[in-house]
């Protein structure tokens, strides 16, 4: 605090009357240092009960060889009674709200407290994302659905909302909104303005979306956010700025945590004694996969939660493979900050043809039909979206949501012009699920079941390769296989990460 113009460093007189103090003889030489530490001299007795603040701050300073400096706004009445305390909790006691003091060369200054002005830095990119999934079940088909088809999975047009209106869908919606910059504007706008004092009209400017705010208050309270400098500029009380200050540290910590996801989709094509779907029981029983006790659930949606890592992975897959043969589809990793998505999408585009014909009369009064064929993009292949919570206790809270779609058939149709138009037929598997975790461990994903019908050639080695009459010696018949998904999902804190706790 700086010194007032008109008050001077006075030396330690004792005025009369003075609060009655004893104290022990003080070293000529002590430091204000020392005298304010838990280790300085001590106050023995101090009677003030209905004494001037003013006065019992000269005495004090005095007894303690200091010199004093008082703000002449400084005024009050002293009512304690206090033993064997140090000048540090004496000052506690007697200072009242709304006055601030320090020792500093051996000057006990003490003054009301006023604004100060500070600048917080955020690092964090001025961005706001908005992220959107949409689960589309078509329950029948309507005049729209097939370009739906399209639409839904990623093509030109309505999207989800088109999907449902071509004839009735069941459709389940979520959406997650990462905007640091605004909910650090919310937070520190109420620890700065929430005691707004009558008649202190806010000027406020700017807003969200990481955008530069602005807001003042006629008794000089303010603040500026500048998302693109990084900066937090708040005038306000001390004991204010303290409270910005460790939730802005507090924030910061939490949004610059960052956790590494590695996936693996696998696909088992079951053995025909397994065709009911993976039997679980028989994997965690397997002595090398060792799964959580109770962490795991049993039914048409499986998860389980592996402790070991890479390492374990590898001994589910071996116990999978006595049921049927294993198939990795893709081994993703996805680095993803606290609430925020990550997507991991490897498709292949498939056209898909939509017709529409218009009837035609001609002068003689025959009906011909003009057809129209537009292409539409239809993607295929695996697409997994994550939303982590990264937690303080190294736990990590995620919502996960694995697309895998593939090419079942073809099918085709004749439009009314003699057209022959072939479009595919996409089998889709997907899942929505929320899983809680340590960092580190791995979360089995199954259940998502598929059936197939393949050809399959069969007959007489040689004679079924004759030519013209191999067809005598050869049969093709359609068998029916069944697939079943299965996802592996770790998750690994790579910032921000806390100490293990013991």
């Amino acid at each position: 605090m700086e010194p007032e113009p008109d008050t001077a460093l006075a030396p330690a007189p004792e005025p009369e009357p003075e609060p009655s103090l004893l104290l022990p003889s003080l070293p000529p030489m002590a430091g204000s240092g020392e005298i304010a530490s838990a280790k300085g001299p001590r106050l023995q007795f101090l009677d003030a009960v209905d004494k001037d603040l003013n006065a019992v701050l000269r005495v004090l300073a005095a007894r303690f060889g200091l010199q004093y400096q008082i703000d002449p706004a400084v005024q009050g009445k002293v009512n304690t009674t206090l033993r064997n305390t140090t000048l540090f909790e004496a000052l506690e006691e007697i200072i009242p709200a709304g006055v601030k003091y320090e020792i500093r060369n051996g000057v006990l200054r003490v003054g009301p407290t006023r604004l100060e002005t500070r600048i917080f830095s955020l690092d964090y990119v001025a961005l706001a994302r908005v992220g959107t999934a949409s689960t589309v079940i078509q329950r029948r088909l309507g005049g729209s659905s097939f370009a739906s088809l399209g639409n839904a999975a990623g093509g030109p047009g309505g999207g989800p909302a088109a999907a449902a209106a071509g004839g009735g869908a069941d459709i389940i919606s979520a959406t997650s909104i990462a905007d640091a910059w605004d909910e650090i504007r919310v937070a520190v706008e109420a620890l700065t303005f929430d005691a707004t004092p009558q008649g202190a009209t806010p000027d406020q400017r700017g807003g969200e979306g990481g955008r530069p705010y602005s807001r003042t208050t006629t008794d000089g309270r303010r603040l500026i956010i500048n998302p693109i400098a990084g900066t937090i500029t708040v005038s306000a009380m001390p004991e204010r700025l303290e409270q910005i200050e460790h939730f802005i540290r507090t924030f910061e910590a939490s949004i610059q945590r960052q956790v590494l996801i590695e996936a693996k989709i696998v696909e088992v094509n079951l053995d025909r004694r397994f065709e009911f779907g993976i039997d679980w029981n028989v994997v965690a029983a397997n002595r090398s996969a060792r799964m959580s006790p109770g962490a795991g659930q049993l039914g048409a949606n499986v998860q389980f939660t592996l402790p070991g890592g890479g390492a374990q992975i590898s001994a589910v897959l071996t116990a999978l493979s006595t049921q049927g043969d294993v198939r990795v589809l893709s081994s993703p990793r996805v680095s993803a900050l606290n609430n925020q998505r990550a997507v991991f999408d490897v498709t292949t585009g498939e056209i898909v043809f939509n017709v529409s014909s218009q009837p035609i009369v001609g002068p003689n009064g025959a009906t011909t039909f003009l057809s129209t064929v537009n292409p539409t993009q239809v993607n295929v292949g695996i697409v997994l979206d994550v939303l982590p919570q990264i937690g303080a206790d190294n736990t990590v809270t995620m919502h996960i949501r694995p697309i895998v779609t593939s090419v079942a058939r073809t099918a085709s149709f004749t439009s009314p012009d003699g057209g022959l138009h072939q479009a595919p037929v996409i089998d889709t598997r997907e899942t929505d699920t929320m899983a809680r975790l340590r960092a580190g461990e791995t979360i089995i994903i199954g259940g998502l079941m598929v059936t197939r019908l393949e050809r399959v050639e069969s007959g007489i080695p040689v004679l079924r390769s004759v030519p013209l009459l191999g067809s005598l010696f050869s049969r093709t018949v359609e068998v029916e296989r069944k697939a079943e998904l299965v996802i592996f999902l770790t998750p690994t804190i790579i910032a921000g990460q806390p100490p293990a706790t013991r």
